[in-house]
């Protein structure tokens, strides 16, 4: 009987070395790869828009931007405003999430819309799973600061701060979506001055 305690207690020791002394390699998934392209930025983009209308990407372009706006707050749902040297939009995506203020994408235009939408430029029906790759994190763009004179088309999707400003009175308190018929709204914001 002690022989067969001797012998359990021995495999059991052995058998518990052998499971510590593995190691444990863990599977790293192989890194994104999206087709390469012509390069172009946002900037290309809003000519190819001028001169062309709507536009379907057939071949592999790409485009390097930074990500402004993400749907994390949930104002965005499908939507994220991305932003190069040049210019900026409104890229309408596939997924709901994986891109995140900060991220600083390439993305391959290939099966990507350039449209128009309520005279907002947008790069329509990107999948975030095929088409973009995040090349760096936390690679936040600084606001420009801009009066409300300079709101207009050429700063348009920018990421931008307006100083000393507040909503009209007929606007306060007010959301900025109506739940019961599912549309955005706007609101109008005046300076010190009374201008809006």
């Amino acid at each position: 009987m002690k022989k067969h305690i001797i012998r359990f207690s021995l495999g059991a020791v052995l058998t518990m070395m052998a499971l510590v002394a593995c190691e444990k390699e863990f599977d790293t998934p192989p890194p994104r790869v999206i087709a390469e392209g012509q390069l172009l930025n946002i900037g290309d983009l809003r000519q190819i828009l001028a001169d062309s209308g709507t536009y379907k990407f057939t071949e592999d372009f790409n485009l390097f931007a930074t990500v402004t706006g993400d749907g994390v707050s949930g104002n965005f749902y499908k939507n994220v405003y991305i932003q190069d040297t040049t210019s900026a939009l409104n890229m309408r995506t596939i997924q709901p999430d994986g891109l995140y203020e900060g991220d600083y994408i390439r993305i391959n235009l290939n099966g990507a819309w350039v449209s128009e939408y309520a005279g907002m430029l947008q790069l329509d029906s990107v999948d975030i799973e095929e088409q973009v790759v995040i090349q760096a994190n936390s690679q936040y763009i600084t606001p420009k600061l801009v009066t409300l004179d300079e709101i207009g088309p050429s700063i348009q999707a920018q990421l931008v701060t307006i100083e000393n400003v507040e909503f009209i009175d007929g606007d306060i308190g007010s959301t900025y979506a109506d739940a019961a018929n599912q549309e955005s709204e706007n609101r109008t914001l005046q300076d010190c001055d009374g201008n809006n």
